[in-house]
């Protein structure tokens, strides 16, 4: 496996003022095989502006993505599979929700374009599409009076989130295309303990890895089968497993994800979460510090994306007709 050791600045991959970033030149994926890293950037446009903006130390707002994911994940290539990073920070933008993850009461002024989404509960409390408030404490991210209006989320929507899933879905779209099936690997963290607002008790520690497919079942993003084989090999590693508690997959993973679908163009999807501890991110200073952590999962990843590459394939074999993949 091919993987460089992360420095404490940079993630996987150059950061420069683009929507995303592919591993691939390419838009269909030789194994069928699909990384998404929807909350691993650290671009806040014109940072400067922002900074002026804000009340809550950049590092704080920093700290609310998923640093270095995507060095979790980059032996997808070798697997024959794609990696999609949006290079966003996610408390900037959040590419993993839906454009109407939001509320009324979180944007500034009238809205004639956006459509809101008022059950939503991250929206509700300021972490929707564009996050208003601290996670935790609920404190306000920005000064009085300079909330984003929606010609500023528009404006967000139109660079950064439209571009990210333009990419993703092309990158299925052409790999369903030439395959017949398409699968999704949707790469997060999370924090070690739960906090409060969080869907688990307050304070608890979390399991070091949380597989989310919609809940399983018929209905899910993904077969269980799958689901089971990745909560195994996480076992066998030594991790321990939560599955569909406390998180069931988000936004990417419903939206792209539906195993039973009878269309011809299956996609099965399916988030995987890693407790920030696990891989040894510390949350406050947002710095490795445990590379045998942070080396033990990406040899967990690699052994992962090579297993999830071969059930995909076998799946592209039976949706093209062709005799099953061998192995």
């Amino acid at each position: 496996m091919d993987a460089s050791f992360p420095d404490t600045t940079h993630p996987a991959f150059p950061v420069r003022n683009e929507a995303y970033l592919s591993s691939s030149d390419k838009l269909a994926a030789k194994g069928s095989l699909i990384v998404s890293c929807p909350h691993a950037g650290r671009l806040f446009p014109n940072r400067e502006a922002f900074e002026r903006r804000i009340l809550r130390p950049m590092l704080a707002l920093d700290g609310r993505g998923d640093t270095f994911t995507d060095w979790l994940a980059v032996s997808a290539k070798d697997h024959g599979g794609i990696e999609v990073v949006s290079t966003i920070a996610p408390i900037f933008l959040n590419v993993g929700r839906s454009v109407h993850s939001l509320h009324p009461k979180t944007v500034r002024g009238a809205l004639d374009t956006l459509t809101c989404d008022p059950s939503d509960i991250y929206a509700e409390k300021g972490q929707g599409l564009v996050a208003t408030t601290c996670f935790f404490t609920g404190e306000p991210i920005y000064a009085e009076g300079d909330v984003p209006d929606e010609a500023e989320i528009l404006d967000r929507i139109a660079g950064y989130y439209t571009p990210f899933h333009d990419r993703l879905q092309a990158h299925i779209d052409a790999t369903h295309e030439q395959h017949g099936y398409a699968f999704v690997l949707d790469v997060h963290s999370c924090p070690t303990f739960a906090g409060e607002g969080e869907p688990d008790a307050t304070g608890s520690r979390r399991p070091d890895i949380i597989l989310g497919s919609a809940g399983g079942g018929q209905n899910g993003s993904c077969s269980d089968e799958i689901t089971k084989m990745a909560s195994d090999l996480a076992i066998d590693f030594g991790y321990s497993i939560g599955v569909n508690n406390p998180y069931q997959g988000g936004f990417i993973t419903q939206r792209y994800g539906a195993h039973n679908a009878d269309n011809g163009l299956r996609t099965e999807a399916l988030q995987i979460e890693f407790a920030r501890s696990t891989y040894g991110l510390n949350q406050d200073t947002l710095e490795i510090n445990s590379r045998e952590n942070f080396e033990k999962v990406q040899d967990f990843m690699d052994r992962l994306l090579k297993n999830l590459s071969e059930y995909a394939r076998q799946q592209s074999s039976c949706m093209m007709g062709l005799p099953p993949f061998p192995g």
